[in-house]
């Protein structure tokens, strides 16, 4: 069962501060008058640029690499190959795959070699001049193919036998003895293609080694970078690849610009460090936009069967999912049917197959609407079935429908004026003959099952409250709205709750960025309590 969250404040109805529409948030002055600092603004004294081969082909090796020239050319100061003995002793990334290796798993990977030089011109020059023997593998962009029979394998170092990384399956319940109580059952399938987001902001890696005054025994690692993902950060890759503590480490950037999740470990994270530690000087490794689509939202194809009773109540749905991880899988929530568990439906089946492709990376809550997709589908067709509203179906299947829900629906239905405009699909017409409608759904957050938060306040000896955090900033501003919370329950001015970047501050939250206006500020709320 889930529990309805309670609270200790639970019965707050007047405001001061949340929903103001006068309060700057902390970065805003900043952004607004272009003061933020973005890794790709930062130029250093003696700085260096960094680049990568990058595969032309869906999928091939390189059988030989010739870099002699490219190291002869006037301005590069290091090459670094997948040969490289550091290289090849560095242990592998979250993702399975090497820092550099000579095979491409998709079009645009990063392959083979890496060059710095004083200007990205010169890098060009110098990746043009490695000579390179390519061998073309077969590849595969659909992961339906990738099942087929006699298809090539992609990973036979990881699965020698098939291109499903894992399957997931799982079962609530009975859901042969719920299709059999149910009074009518439906079947639909359901499909999200590959989605890759366009980012204003394409990644960039600035680094250097420098003497901590600070630190301990041993040169310290600066990186600028906005990718503080707790799971794939370059805090915690690089205190993999160079063998070093978190307190050597210390990335100094929040500022990412507008983007959608997709922090996957960034092979700069490491290339860039290490030409710096070879070179003595600053490294800076850009991509260019076309290098930005190194991860998406997977392709997902679904067969959804629900069972239901004559008042709109399910009692079975049954999912079967093929699900694309793309080129080594990635950091990916896959699309299940666990989003049922937050109705009263009591017999759930889930079957996924989570499969290799030659396609970007996946993150896959890159693809959140899909999760959201399948059920508001099953609410949509068991009302068109029955000739219900789909809020009351909503309604009556939702685990917790009160109170925030049903208020939710009354406030929106009311707004829009849902009951003098909704009809069952197909009973209006446009005086022009078209048909219209309007649309409804719901869904809760799907990460909320995994996610864990932590808040830490302090008032200090000038009368403020600080709340320090680590996390790159996106755009969800999830910080101003924790602080409008903290104001609030503390009673305080909204100018005297002070959100501040503290670089290698553990993690304030483990979530997904739709979750921090909720989630976030719950925690928030808990902490100016106590």
């Amino acid at each position: 069962m889930v529990e309805v969250y309670k609270g200790r404040n639970q019965d707050r109805h007047e405001f001061k501060v949340v929903g103001r529409r006068d309060l700057p948030g902390r970065q805003s002055y900043a952004i607004a008058t272009g003061r933020a600092k973005y890794p790709r603004d930062i130029v250093l004294t003696d700085m260096l640029h960094a680049k990568v081969i990058r595969s032309p082909y869906g999928r091939a090796r390189i059988k030989s690499l010739n870099i002699s020239e490219a190291e002869a050319l006037p301005g590069v100061k290091a090459i670094i190959t997948w040969e490289d003995p550091e290289i090849r002793a560095m242990p592998l990334l979250r993702d399975a795959a090497p820092v550099l290796s000579n095979e491409a798993d998709r079009e645009g990977d990063e392959v083979g070699a890496c060059v710095a030089a004083e200007t990205e011109e010169i890098c060009d020059n110098a990746l043009k001049l490695i000579k390179i023997e390519w061998e073309v593998l077969p590849h595969i962009l659909d992961p339906r193919e990738a099942l087929k029979p006699g298809a090539p394998i992609l990973h036979p170092e990881l699965n020698p036998k098939t291109n499903i990384e894992a399957e997931q399956n799982w079962e609530d319940g009975d859901v042969e003895i719920g299709f059999r109580e149910a009074n009518h059952i439906i079947e639909y399938d359901f499909s999200f293609r590959r989605a890759s987001h366009h980012v204003p902001n394409p990644s960039t890696v600035v680094t250097y080694w420098e003497s901590d005054h600070m630190g301990s025994e041993g040169e310290t690692l600066v990186i600028d970078s906005p990718n503080l993902s707790q799971v794939t950060g370059p805090q915690l890759t690089a205190m993999k690849a160079f063998n070093i503590s978190e307190d050597k480490v210390h990335v100094l950037t929040p500022y990412w610009g507008g983007k959608y999740c997709g922090q996957l470990f960034e092979r700069s994270e490491v290339l860039a460090p290490l030409l710096a530690k070879r070179t003595g000087r600053p490294v800076r490794m850009a991509h260019s936009r076309r290098d930005s689509f190194g991860t998406g939202a997977p392709q997902c194809y679904t067969h959804v069967k629900i069972g239901f009773k004559s008042d709109g109540i399910m009692t079975a749905a049954h999912g079967q999912i093929v699900h694309e991880m793309g080129a080594r899988g990635g950091y990916s929530l896959p699309v299940s049917m666990a989003l049922f568990r937050s109705t009263r439906c009591p017999n759930i089946k889930n079957e996924s197959k989570l499969v290799y492709t030659n396609t970007a990376r996946t993150r896959s809550d890159q693809g959140a609407e899909y999760y959201k997709g399948i059920f508001a589908k099953a609410l949509w067709l068991i009302a068109d079935r029955l000739g219900m509203d789909p809020t009351e179906v909503a309604l009556k299947n939702c685990r917790t429908p009160e109170p925030s829900l049903k208020l939710c629906i009354e406030k929106g239905k009311k707004a829009i004026g849902w009951d003098e405009k909704w009809h069952a699909p197909g009973t209006r017409r446009l005086p022009n003959g078209r048909m219209h409608g309007l649309g409804f759904r719901y869904s809760d957050a799907h990460g909320h099952g995994r996610s864990t938060y932590g808040c830490a306040l302090a008032i200090k000896t000038d009368g403020k409250v600080y709340m320090p955090y680590q996390e790159a900033l996106i755009g969800t501003y999830w910080a101003d709205a924790c602080a409008m919370v903290i104001a609030e329950e503390l009673g305080a001015r909204p100018e005297d709750v002070i959100v501040h970047f503290v670089p290698n501050m553990p993690f304030w939250f483990q979530g997904f960025a739709t979750e921090r206006g909720s989630s976030a500020t719950w925690v928030a709320k808990e902490a100016a309590i106590d």
